[in-house]
């Protein structure tokens, strides 16, 4: 995939100035593909046909034969709403997530996104057109490196930016181009802003995913990045402490399954020694 003209200039004028009179490079590149950045696809309509999970109305609430069904689907679309709110704050309120999200794409193929998200910072592990991307958050600058195919086929170097740049650590910081594509999906309260889904709710009735009892949120995956009209399901753990479980979107031309565990463990990000440019300026 290849990287916008400004990026591209930017990236060798970097790599000349390196090469040539020692200065510091922060390479500014547009990343365009990340599990957040999918391409747009046109899904189904979401509806009662969508598959045969049995829709339910609030717990302990049980609306008189009178109600129409219109007021009925309010009912079970407040109900949906209050679990999804409740499951998002106490989420929130952890300290950290591990995720792993498995894609599939006509446009990306098969990927798998590896995260440890902390709420101002985090890691991530991206599988790719055979090629690895890796990236960590550390407070207000992001690093990002990767093997050759990583680097080509998926932020688009030339061969030989690539043979300069390859498993070296490069630098974004906020304002500079890619930086909110590299960085988004990896930090906590990112991951969860992700994960939005735009009514109308369905409450999914209650079963077991991923070995934990869970009711399912369903509606239309909220973020652009998944693609207009996707069908989107947060399942969520039905114990006192509601948190996600498993986020699962599905398109004609996309699928992709989220799955949560590990709230609320350590996660030690640091920064890494081998950052492209470190070496010049030290000497």
């Amino acid at each position: 995939m290849a990287i916008h003209n400004a990026s591209r200039v930017a990236l060798v004028m970097a790599v000349v100035a390196v090469a040539l009179v020692g200065a510091d490079a922060a390479v500014a590149v547009s990343r365009t593909a990340h599990p957040a950045t999918p391409a747009s696809v046109t899904a189904p309509v979401l509806s009662a046909t969508v598959d045969s999970d049995p829709v339910i109305a609030a717990a302990g609430t049980t609306p008189p034969a009178t109600l129409s069904n219109r007021a009925q689907r309010q009912t079970e679309r407040s109900a949906a709403q209050a679990a999804l709110a409740k499951a998002l704050s106490d989420a929130l309120a952890k300290s950290s997530v591990h995720t792993i999200a498995r894609n599939s794409s006509k446009r990306y193929g098969a990927s798998i996104f590896d995260t440890y998200g902390t709420k101002s910072g985090g890691m991530q592990h991206l599988s790719i057109y055979g090629g690895n991307i890796l990236v960590r958050v550390v407070g207000p600058i992001t690093y990002f490196t990767g093997d050759r195919r990583g680097l080509t086929h998926f932020f688009g170097f030339t061969a030989d930016e690539v043979a300069v740049l390859h498993h070296q650590w490069l630098t974004l910081t906020s304002g500079q181009a890619g930086y909110t594509g590299t960085t988004i999906g990896i930090t906590l309260p990112s991951i969860l802003r992700l994960d939005r889904i735009a009514g109308p709710l369905q409450l999914l009735a209650q079963r077991t995913r991923d070995g934990v009892d869970v009711i399912g949120v369903r509606g239309y995956a909220g973020g652009k990045t998944f693609g207009k009209h996707a069908v989107a399901t947060m399942w969520i753990s039905t114990d006192s402490d509601p948190l996600p479980v498993e986020f699962v979107v599905k398109s004609r031309l996309k699928q992709s399954t989220q799955t949560f565990s590990g709230w609320d463990d350590p996660i030690h990000v640091v920064r890494p020694t081998n950052v492209f440019g470190a070496k010049t300026l030290a000497g």
